[in-house]
């Protein structure tokens, strides 16, 4: 059994935060996060996380895995009294499985329940869930491939919205062309709802 945590990570970005890397050591373990590069944000707010993975019977090809994590999320330049209070407090946990076919392949399918309490005194919270799939591939030692399906509240880029509700479709390509030389290529779809404005389905 692998079981690991991380403890309060101020970011300024908002999270694909299921990177199901368990063990640092096994390959394609990089937990930066290549999808919210593009996603320009209209507030300065930061983020607090601390987070608890949980993998189990690593021999077996199939292992059941579980992820709990909580964040805290400030901002900034948010007067007192504004009409929509956006600091809140997250909670999320992912549930599945392992499909370990080789040390180069794996496939990880679980479901992902997200919950979001907000100071707002009209939206007081929310909650959503989404099926969570993590492919890593990797076809040579210097080129790996990762895809990722998910759901995630996101920090609001409208002024009349709370939050963002963001389902994610996305590859990543990783390619070291020599030791000091790498080079990461992304394509994703992201399918983001402004909440509450547009609702959330």
């Amino acid at each position: 059994m692998n079981c690991s945590g991380f403890a309060s990570e101020p970011t300024a970005l908002g999270k694909n935060h299921t990177e199901h890397n368990f063990d640092n050591d096994v390959q394609g373990a990089d937990s930066f996060d290549d999808f919210v590069v593009s996603r320009a944000k209209a507030f300065d707010y930061a983020r607090s996380d601390a987070q608890v993975n949980v993998l189990t019977f690593t021999r077996n090809m199939l292992q059941p895995f579980l992820i709990y994590d909580f964040g805290h999320i400030n901002f900034y330049n948010q007067v007192e009294g504004a009409s929509i209070d956006r600091d809140a407090t997250e909670h999320f946990g992912v549930a599945g499985v392992r499909l370990q076919l080789d040390t180069n392949f794996r496939v990880d399918v679980g479901y992902r329940l997200n919950y979001r309490n907000f100071d707002d005194r009209v939206v007081t919270s929310d909650s959503n869930g989404y099926v969570d799939v993590n492919v890593f591939w990797q076809p040579m030692d210097n080129l790996r491939l990762t895809g990722v399906i998910e759901r995630y509240y996101d920090e609001s880029t409208s002024s009349f919205g709370v939050i963002d509700d963001v389902k994610t479709y996305g590859v990543i390509a990783d390619w070291t062309v020599m030791p000091r030389w790498r080079l990461t290529g992304t394509t994703y779809f992201d399918d983001a709802q402004v909440w509450p404005n547009a609702g959330i389905p």
